[in-house]
């Protein structure tokens, strides 16, 4: 059953390739306002010193700059008020450290750690690394990243090749995963309902988009994933969506179930995976 499912998401063997991408630090206003004023940005969370940072922001193919909190203001708003879509990997983190900066995260594009798992539930992990390596056959993580980890003690900034590379592995993913979406005739029921359940635990979205309480979502710790009563009466919901829906549901259910026992196996004798947390 588990060998069935992995085929969902083609792999595309070893890595062949580092990711090389120009990256550099910006904090001058004239450049954080350029970037405000898309309409779509491609973003990473970059974490210094186990503390949210700033963000890292495609700003083309192969091109990326890191933009402290403390100088994103203009791009903070705009995604605050909804101007500025993002698309990113696992937005729920996103969404929770700009909710630390005052900020909701109200107009999501795409979750390539959410799309991930759609396409593919049978996975132990949708780290970011990970995915990139088996969908796009790519390495995040060079070589020279491994060598020189932990000998610059006095460094406590981000890693600022790193988090471009992270961001450009996010552009590639949102445009694959999303041709796959596509071709499953998932992308509807992707963008209206699961999207935003991921990313809706800022103040607005959370409003928009509660679950019932107590319930667990897909990362099996309370997201506010929408009712499913909701999903059903939906109007722009069609008989097919819903019955996906229902299945998709029902087979949620029954993997908890299933994870209730540590020792239970399956039909071919192989221990039942754990639901995916990212």
């Amino acid at each position: 059953m588990w060998n069935d499912l992995e085929q969902a998401l083609p792999s595309s063997g070893g890595a062949s390739e580092i990711l090389d991408v120009e990256s550099e630090l910006v904090t001058t206003a004239d450049r954080v306002s350029e970037l405000a004023k898309r309409d779509i940005l491609v973003v990473g969370l970059v974490i210094a010193n186990g503390e949210p940072f700033g963000l890292a922001v495609s700003t083309g193919p192969g091109e990326a700059v890191v933009v402290p909190f403390e100088d994103a203001g203009p791009i903070l708003d705009r995604i605050g008020s909804g101007a500025i879509g993002v698309i990113g990997h696992d937005l729920k983190a996103i969404a929770r450290a700009l909710l630390d900066q005052g900020y909701d995260l109200t107009e999501p594009r795409m979750d390539t750690a959410l799309a991930a798992y759609i396409l593919n539930p049978a996975q132990r992990s949708y780290d970011l690394v990970e995915i990139a390596e088996r969908v796009l056959g790519v390495e995040v993580v060079s070589p020279d990243d491994e060598d020189t980890a932990g000998m610059l003690p006095f460094d406590n900034g981000p890693d600022v090749d790193l988090e471009g590379r992270r961001v450009e592995a996010v552009r590639r993913l949102a445009d694959e995963l999303g041709e796959q979406l596509s071709e499953r005739e998932e992308s509807d029921l992707f963008t209206d309902f699961e999207l935003p359940a991921r990313a809706g635990t800022g103040a607005n979205g959370a409003r928009r988009h509660r679950g019932r309480p107590g319930v667990p979502g897909r990362d099996g710790r309370g997201s506010a994933l929408p009712d499913r009563q909701t999903r059903v009466g939906d109007p722009r919901v069609g008989r097919r969506d819903v019955q996906r829906q229902l299945n998709r549901s029902t087979a949620d259910d029954s993997l908890r179930q299933a994870e209730s026992s540590e020792q239970q196996e399956d039909v071919d004798g192989q221990a039942l995976r754990p639901t995916p947390r990212f």
